[in-house]
């Protein structure tokens, strides 16, 4: 069976770093982990383990992903655990409140996450939930919809520092509270480096 080096994410991630190496400065909105990691390096992922899975956190918290530090915030009440003892999702004690993450490095030009709804027992649910980033020139909007614990969203910048806000979307047929999962910050990987790594 052949093999190959070849990287369709890294290609993506090139193709976008060489258009904006033209333009004024801009975020690259990905809504493949997979094909996000392609474009960052000295990823770290925060997974929300030891939080309690169906109880309070204080807002705000002080936390890692991997070797970047991030404060993350509720714009209203606390934080509240969702999902499961072995696997915890974080998510707000408020339905209606937003969940905002900042105070990252300044070397920290790549955010992102999964991104789903859960109900009132903190199980995953169906439901739009608007994830809105901003930097230090610009800024985007992306509804993530359905009821999967894979949905992904994040960006790559090149004007850090950068904002995400992360906020459900709410429904007639009962409260959706914005909850999230994995939360990756890094750096991104340089144009030469992409281009080098696949076509050498």
């Amino acid at each position: 069976m052949p093999t190959t080096r070849f990287s369709m994410g890294r290609v993506l991630a090139l193709l976008a770093l060489l258009s904006s190496s033209t333009s004024q400065a801009e975020m690259v909105v990905y809504t493949s982990a997979a094909e996000f990691d392609a474009a960052v390096e000295s990823a770290g992922v925060d997974g929300y383990d030891g939080i309690p899975a169906s109880g309070p956190t204080p807002s705000p918290m002080f936390r890692t992903a991997g070797p970047w530090s991030y404060v993350g915030r509720t714009s209203a009440s606390t934080f509240y655990g969702a999902g499961s003892a072995a696997d915890t999702w974080l998510s707000t004690n408020n339905a209606g409140d937003s969940m905002i993450f900042d105070v990252f490095p300044s070397s920290v030009s790549a955010v992102g996450a999964n991104v789903f709804s859960t109900n009132l027992s903190g199980s995953l649910v169906a439901g739009d939930v608007l994830v809105s980033f901003s930097d230090g020139d610009s800024s985007d909007a992306h509804t993530v919809s359905g009821a999967s614990t894979s949905a992904f969203v994040g960006i790559v910048s090149d004007n850090p520092p950068i904002t995400m806000i992360v906020t459900a979307t709410q429904v007639s047929a009962g409260a959706r509270w914005p909850t999230i999962d994995n939360l990756r910050l890094a750096r991104r990987i340089p144009a030469d480096r992409i281009f080098r790594n696949d076509f050498d």
